[in-house]
């Protein structure tokens, strides 16, 4: 027996415009949009596993042009300080993606620590609203309404 494909669209795989925001992700979203008016070419997105770091590190890179490094943490510090120098001498943007902000890693290297103390912007996304994982998971076309959900 073979199993007959059926015709529903499924637009969720990458790209601009498919990032879902939600009050979860809303002020992360916003900053990493406007990684132009970022003081320096370097930010830090923090957030827990499950909150969407890595799409919208994603997106970052497919706005800017720029670079990310996820999971930073578990990065030696010279890696990071080099990719920040490189960030700073090249004017590319870089977003560092983390579990927790830079105030609760362990950082042996003194320049690398002033850098993240002293000269940076962070901001966190928070663990996706059960709506919001919903609105990713289940294609418009196979979406129907909760209670209390509008569609789409």
């Amino acid at each position: 027996m073979s199993q007959i494909g059926l015709p529903f669209e499924w637009a969720g795989r990458g790209g601009s415009g498919t990032f879902l925001v939600s009050a979860a992700n809303e002020s992360a979203a916003r900053h990493v949009e406007n990684w132009r008016d970022w003081p320096i070419p370097v930010s830090i997105l923090s957030g827990p596993p499950g909150s969407g770091r890595t799409t919208l590190g994603a997106h970052f890179v497919a706005l800017s042009g720029g670079n990310m490094l996820d999971d930073v943490e578990a990065m030696a510090d010279e890696t990071l300080f080099h990719a920040w120098n490189r960030a700073l001498d090249s004017g590319s943007p870089l977003l560092l993606i983390a579990r927790e902000p830079p105030a609760r890693w362990t950082i042996a290297l003194p320049d690398l620590r002033s850098r993240f103390v002293l000269r940076n912007r962070t901001t966190r996304s928070s663990t996706p609203s059960s709506r919001l994982v919903w609105r990713t998971l289940v294609p418009p076309t196979l979406r129907t309404c909760p209670t209390g959900w509008p569609a789409g």
